[in-house]
């Protein structure tokens, strides 16, 4: 997972890209785009569509994700 850190936030697009860990080792990631479009040619990456198959089978629950439009500016 953390392969794909340097990659994606080298992508056209993308503003914020963090990968955090909870206290019960729950992991998500918080990620913001500069558009749907850039959102959408992210997801069809080669490194991430591969990373992507290869996820369930280290979950203990499903994917859950969260979308939103955001409101306030990204800090530079």
């Amino acid at each position: 997972m953390l392969a794909l850190v340097a990659p994606t936030r080298a992508e056209p697009g993308s503003l914020i890209y963090n990968i955090h860990e909870e206290k019960d080792g729950t992991i998500f990631i918080y990620e913001v785009w500069r558009s749907q479009e850039d959102l959408d040619r992210h997801m069809q990456q080669p490194q991430l569509k591969s990373f992507m198959e290869r996820v369930p089978a280290w979950l203990a629950s499903v994917i859950e994700a969260y979308t939103g439009k955001l409101i306030t500016p990204v800090k530079k």
